[in-house]
């Protein structure tokens, strides 16, 4: 769904998100989800930013229930060294903004309780975003540098898998929680995403393959 645009950059809403959003509010986790969404913004602009930075055209930064992903453009034939630092500029991003909070902390910007709950959301989304798999920050990195030795074609089928059964995991886990009583709709719907952009990923043809 597109929301608009910023110096030719088309902004974009997954589809998915809004039922994530709801899932969130439902289980009261409305603060939570307005800070996570200003993390999320200022994960993806990183990515923007350091694309812009090494000479790639941003074409459009999409908002998702794990953060965002900026479509760039070429990026199936980009690899290497470049491609891999516009993957790991978010989860950069992520921990110098969970830097900041502790910075805040000390000059009472800040309360203790505030800082400690933003730099957890930066962590986990940085912790979890550097998990090898496709969609994820870190499954592109590594596909970036790894891709001319081995091949985009077979890193692209091995990293989306991973993407799968990372997916299928977490949905086992929040099937799991379901079966003794803790429902999180958002595990679920966070789940199920990642299960379908994994798939959407190597459906996309390379430029080797």
């Amino acid at each position: 769904m597109r929301a608009g645009s910023i110096r030719g950059v088309v902004l974009e809403a997954h589809p998915a998100l809004p039922l994530f959003m709801a899932a969130m509010c439902a289980q009261g986790l409305g603060r939570t989800l307005a800070v996570g969404v200003v993390v999320l913004v200022l994960h993806e602009l990183a990515h923007a930013l350091a694309a812009h930075l090494l000479g790639m055209r941003v074409l459009s930064l999409e908002l998702t229930p794990f953060g965002a992903c900026a479509h760039l453009e070429g990026l199936r034939e980009q690899v290497g060294a470049r491609c891999a630092l516009v993957a790991l500029a978010g989860p950069a991003a992520n921990a110098l903004l969970a830097a900041a909070a502790l910075a805040c902390v000390g000059g009472g910007v800040l309360s203790r309780w505030e800082a400690l709950r933003f730099v957890r959301l930066n962590l986990v989304l940085m912790g979890f975003n550097l998990l090898p798999a496709l969609p994820l920050d870190g499954g592109r990195a590594l596909m970036a540098l790894l891709a001319p030795r081995l091949g985009a074609e077979r890193c692209l089928h091995a990293f989306s898998a991973a993407g799968e059964m990372l997916g299928g995991l977490l949905l086992a886990l929040g099937v799991w929680g379901a079966t003794r009583g803790v429902l999180n709709l958002s595990l679920l719907l966070a789940a199920s995403y990642l299960i379908y952009a994994a798939a959407r990923e190597r459906s996309v043809p390379t430029a080797d393959g």
